[in-house]
């Protein structure tokens, strides 16, 4: 995951900006707050296309077949517009690590915040397994 994320970007990560490219304003609003706080978060996923979506469901690590995810979301005219993104941490190694207390520790601060945001963490995909690392919009 660092081939693409630099650990030494602070704020502005190349990674980040293109997958946030395809993300709903507002989240990726939320999303440069949070960077501007923890240098060290990255973005491993925002919009997905059909393939890459059904192929997540059909690992069983998404349990909503394309276009029914929210990392599925586009504006009228069909261009990208997710209303979710999958995060991860760089340690000082350039180590992509997915932690849950992070995750946690980040969603704890939306609720204390009142921001729109449903944390992954509270979920149970068919495989019995909490989506961590995942973000999405509260509409």
């Amino acid at each position: 995951m660092s081939k693409y994320h630099d650990i030494n970007s602070g704020e502005d990560c190349a990674g980040c900006r293109k997958k946030m490219q395809w993300v709903h304003p507002d989240l990726a609003k939320w999303f440069w707050e949070k960077k501007k706080k923890y240098k060290n978060l990255h973005c491993s996923d925002g919009w997905r296309g059909p393939s890459e979506q059904n192929k997540l469901y059909n690992e069983g690590k998404s349990d909503k077949p394309w276009p029914k995810s929210k990392h599925n979301v586009t504006k009228a005219d069909q261009s990208p517009c997710s209303e979710a993104i999958d995060l991860f941490m760089i340690n000082e190694d350039g180590e992509a690590l997915w932690k849950k207390e992070f995750f946690k520790m980040i969603y704890d601060e939306a609720a204390k915040n009142r921001d729109p945001i449903r944390w992954g963490g509270h979920f149970i995909l068919r495989s019995g397994a909490r989506d961590f690392p995942h973000f999405e919009m509260v509409r």
